[in-house]
């Protein structure tokens, strides 16, 4: 059987699951690397985990501005749970977006491979703890959405649908 790279109405294209397993494991990582480095470290050792921190972050938001643009011009599998759907597609855009709007308005942008990203607005402590609640609120409705989103596959397995078949590779 070949490889089927498009979507159709009943099941997700190659490219799709490539980009739902890539974003999986980047947020992934994001969670574990933002849990580990504020909770966990201190001193010279946190800063090593920031710039990874935010190199992936920046990767994710690249790769999920990807997904978002494949769904957008691509046939779109009809899904019950659409809702949950837009709330992941919502958070892996927002979650990147506010730690680069945090990290820039404290005064160090992300950077990608050495190259940094533009200032969003330097030395505004307002916006710097704006950011900072809303990347940590996100954070915490991403898990809250993820789980859910895991949930409903697994009961939908359950009773008998597969759905969670759709986005795995055959």
């Amino acid at each position: 059987m070949g490889w089927q790279f498009g979507n159709t109405v009943g099941r997700y294209g190659l490219i799709s699951i490539l980009f739902h397993w890539s974003n999986a494991v980047l947020f992934i990582l994001m969670l574990f690397s933002g849990f580990t480095m504020t909770g966990y470290l201190t001193g010279s050792k946190i800063w090593a985990w920031y710039a990874y921190h935010k190199m992936v972050g920046v990767s994710l938001l690249l790769l999920a501005t990807g997904r978002l643009m494949h769904r957008l011009l691509g046939q779109v599998v009809r899904s019950p749970s659409w809702r949950i759907h837009y709330g992941l597609y919502t958070g892996i855009i927002a979650m990147p977006l506010s730690g680069w709007i945090l990290s820039s308005s404290a005064g160090y942008p992300p950077k990608i491979f050495g190259i940094a990203l533009p200032i969003v607005s330097a030395g505004r402590q307002w916006l710097t703890s704006s950011a900072w609640y809303a990347h940590f609120i996100i954070a915490f409705l991403m898990i809250i959405t993820i789980a859910t989103h895991i949930a409903d596959l697994l009961l939908s397995y359950r009773q008998g649908k597969r759905l969670i078949m759709r986005m795995w590779l055959q």
